[in-house]
C-alpha cells in the first residue's frame, strides 16, 4: 500500500481532521496550525486513492480544479 514515510504522513493528517472535527463539534474555532498540518495532504492522499487533477493542454494538472478518478487505460492486446 505506502511505504513508512507516508503512513505516517497519513496518521498526521487522519489526526488533524479528527482534532479539527472535534474543535468545531464543541463550537471553537480551528487555528491556523490545523490549516498548516494539513498542508499538500490532497495530493498524498490523491495519490494514495488513484485520484488525480484534469490536466491543461501542456499536461500540467490544473492545480484549482477538483480531484477525479483515473480511468485506467486497458490495452487492447492484453484484453485477449
Amino acid at each position: 500500500m505506502t511505504n513508512n514515510i507516508d503512513q505516517k504522513r497519513l496518521l498526521e493528517i487522519v489526526n488533524t481532521i479528527k482534532d479539527i472535527n472535534r474543535t468545531t463539534e464543541e463550537k471553537c474555532d480551528i487555528s491556523y496550525k490545523h490549516i498548516q498540518d494539513l498542508d499538500y495532504a490532497d495530493r498524498l492522499l490523491a495519490d494514495a486513492l488513484g485520484f488525480e487533477q484534469p490536466k491543461c493542454e501542456h499536461g500540467y494538472p490544473q492545480i484549482y480544479s477538483d480531484y477525479q478518478v483515473v480511468q485506467k487505460k486497458v490495452d487492447k492486446k492484453s484484453k485477449k
